[in-house]
């Protein structure tokens, strides 16, 4: 399942993913932020807490993947993703996916500590 509100506070999207992920999982979530009105526009931060999921998607769906991801940023001047994992297999798969994306304005990372994801959504750096 995967879970998202707006934090007002910090003017970013927080998402927690539980569960088995499967690649539909992701491709509603992406239609759901990238139709939500009341996300900011032009620049789009996003934490996402993956600690309590199991990814449950090949790697050969990572192409579907990238090509939903490019079609729901087209829009924004930039989008920075910021992943909190726990587990070896989270950061690598998580990782794998990551080393796909080459979309002029998504930036992702992984992150072991959510102070320092926090901190990297809001620096000048990719």
């Amino acid at each position: 399942m995967i879970t998202y509100h707006f934090n007002k506070d910090l003017n970013i999207v927080e998402a927690a993913y539980s569960g088995k992920i499967l690649i539909q999982d992701l491709l509603e979530y992406g239609e759901k932020i990238s139709g939500d009105p009341e996300l900011p526009k032009g620049i789009l931060r996003i934490f996402t807490d993956v600690s309590g999921a199991e990814y449950e998607i090949a790697q050969a769906d990572y192409p579907k993947l990238v090509d939903a991801l490019r079609f729901h940023v087209k829009d924004f001047k930039f989008v920075k993703a910021a992943f909190l994992q726990e587990t070896p297999r989270q950061t690598a798969l998580s990782m794998l996916f990551g080393n796909q994306v080459n979309i002029p304005n998504y930036y992702h990372k992984v992150f072991s500590y959510r102070d320092a994801a926090i901190q990297w959504l809001f620096c000048n750096c990719r």
